[in-house]
């Protein structure tokens, strides 16, 4: 992977008055930690009294559900008496908590004084889908002097099943200031693996794949820190450490509202060493990000450390996360894109990108795409006979993000696939075949799209990466997104969804150089049961009409079927043949094969 090195000070300066502002779980310990977040301020409209980004403002409390005694579900089949659109029935509960309001009906600044003004402390919007946005204080949010922020879907189900079990307690606001010692960090600026699943292909040694490593690190407490120390390590599929390192640092404490703070990053007075191995065996390798502060003991240690995983295989490569088992995407979530100005409105098309670029793109050839899909159930019931399409594009003006030039203009189509659903699902797991195999090319920036035209459904997403800091130090965009139309000048969003939000695609790539054409289109897929005395069923990731043929062990065709795949599914009979070993071959009019050795008994 290319390394590009430049300052980090100057690329996040901007990020430095949030990272002073936290929404954190502070018991039990199944929830402890820092969440991603929006945060209704002043500058768009909310009437908040106070600088929750200052030193010493912050509100902590124990969560409660708002109740307004509104009957039914809404679409996400969340109560909507928990919208908190009518004044509340549960004032006495809610009155010196943190209210918690699930989003949908009304404005976010109508929901946010319903609880005020029942005594709420603060208020915890929770999202209906997996990222987080932009509150519009309405025409109540002026009169909020609450904090208010926005968590996502998937951090609000956990949360809520937490306080199903006990009182939850979080945090809002700044805690500088609150401890003599206090480091921590924000995901926001730590390097972590560019791709979390890495062809064996493209990581045959060190110069083929490595990366960089690094962090701000804060000092939000009071006292001096004279021999603070992060720590990088990293494991490999044995467990074994095969990296780590230290670097050690001194940090001011808090004076007035001036945090302290140290960049370690390649380019700075303190940088991690590369990360780089001889030889990368298959399997899950784990980095791990830590925070020492000398002898003393961190007051907040929520905030001290981060582990990311990374999975080498001879499969797939992905931005998100693989399973170490199956090397196939890990689906945190479903979500499509709206359009603020005009959200009952589809857009008529969306294409959901992930970007690629390696020196060594040559060795492989990719033929296809997998990821999950679903529907949202307010929208249509199922997914069945909605089709999305794949379209693979070299992307001839990639975007330069350090200097800001590039575009979407020079994008050349060179692959594509389509699938459409024949089962009555809210969600599956889909693979796209590509028609043909497309021969990656050295230093090429390609991008995989999945493509919607007016259906909003869902895609699967990974949010446990966080590439902001990445695609500033590889100056590339690691997940663009086209929506059109838009009320926007372009129809092309380069963050997409936000740095924290990775489409959940698996690249299937194999070897270009020892593929023969017929082995490039082979399916995965088992057969079962085997040894059988009769049936055997087919599970085949495609659907559709094919041929089966089956040969004894001298090749002699001793049966043939015409199926249809469904569900990615179908049966023959071996029931009047021998016992014995056979061959099952299936073959799709596009070409696509399977293989199976099976034993009649």
């Amino acid at each position: 992977m290319k390394k590009i090195v430049l300052s980090l000070l100057s690329c996040f300066a901007g990020l430095a008055v949030m990272a002073q502002m936290t929404v954190t779980g502070i018991s039990p310990a199944s929830i402890a930690g820092n969440y991603n977040f929006t945060f209704g301020d002043s500058d768009n409209g909310w009437g908040v009294n106070l600088d929750y980004t200052a030193p010493g403002n912050y509100v902590q409390g124990e969560l409660v559900l708002v109740e307004d005694g509104t009957p039914g579900t809404n679409p996400q089949g969340k109560p909507i008496s928990q919208e908190g659109c009518n004044p509340l029935t549960n004032a006495a509960a809610v009155d010196g908590k943190i209210a918690v309001v699930y989003r949908n009906t009304c404005e976010f600044g109508t929901k946010a004084k319903r609880a005020a003004d029942a005594g709420a402390i603060g208020v915890i919007i929770l999202n209906r889908d997996a990222e987080v946005i932009g509150m519009a204080a309405g025409t109540d949010g002026g009169n909020v002097t609450v904090p208010v922020v926005m968590l996502s879907s998937i951090d609000g189900d956990a949360l809520v099943s937490a306080m199903n079990d006990g009182p939850v307690t979080m945090f809002i606001g700044s805690k500088a200031g609150l401890y003599a010692q206090d480091l921590g960090f924000i995901e926001d600026l730590i390097l972590t693996p560019f791709y979390n699943g890495v062809h064996t292909l493209l990581a045959q040694n060190g110069s083929d794949f490595n990366f960089d490593l690094g962090m701000r690190v804060y000092n939000y407490g009071n006292a001096n820190v004279t021999d603070g120390a992060a720590r990088a390590v990293i494991t490999g599929p044995n467990g074994t450490t095969v990296y780590d390192e230290t670097v050690n640092f001194t940090l001011n404490g808090l004076s007035g509202t001036n945090i302290d703070s140290v960049d370690i990053f390649p380019g700075e007075a303190l940088s991690f060493p590369q990360f780089s191995l001889s030889a990368y065996p298959m399997g899950e390798y784990t980095l791990t990000y830590t925070l020492f502060n000398g002898t003393e003991e961190d007051e907040f240690p929520g905030d001290n450390s981060y582990s990311i995983n990374f999975v080498v295989n001879d499969q797939y490569f992905s931005r998100s996360r693989l399973d170490a088992t199956t090397y196939k995407p890990i689906y945190e979530s479903l979500t499509y894109a709206t359009d603020p100005a005009a959200p009952a409105q589809p857009y008529t098309q969306l294409r959901y990108c992930m970007s690629f670029r390696d020196p060594n793109a040559s060795r492989l050839a990719a033929l296809g795409l997998v990821t999950k899909v679903g529907v949202d159930t307010a929208l249509t019931s199922n997914l069945k006979d909605h089709t999305l399409f794949v379209e693979v594009y070299e992307w001839n003006d990639v975007v330069d993000v350090i200097n800001n030039t590039g575009g979407y203009d020079q994008l050349v189509s060179v692959g594509n696939a389509e699938h459409t659903f024949l089962n009555q699902v809210v969600e599956e797991e889909v693979y796209f075949q590509f028609d043909d195999p497309v021969m990656l090319i050295d230093n090429k920036a390609y991008l995989f799209c999945v493509v919607d035209y007016g259906q909003k459904l869902r895609i699967a997403y990974d949010r446990s990466v966080d590439f902001n800091a990445n695609y500033q130090h590889y100056n590339m965009l690691p997940s663009p997104i086209f929506a059109s139309p838009n009320s926007n000048p372009t129809p092309w969003f380069g963050g997409g969804f936000g740095p924290d939000l990775t489409p959940a695609f698996g690249i299937r790539a194999v070897d270009v150089n020892s593929a023969s054409v017929n082995s490039l289109v082979k399916l995965e897929g088992k057969a079962y049961p085997n040894p059988t005395t009769d049936a055997v069923k087919l599970n085949i990731p495609m659907d559709g009409k094919a041929t089966v043929a089956v040969t004894d062990l001298t090749g002699r065709t001793v049966a043939t079927h015409n199926v249809t795949f469904l569900d990615n599914q179908a049966t023959i009979s071996m029931g009047d043949l021998k016992s014995g070993m056979y061959i099952i071959n299936v073959e799709y009019a596009n070409g696509s094969k399977s293989t199976f050795n099976v034993v009649r008994k």
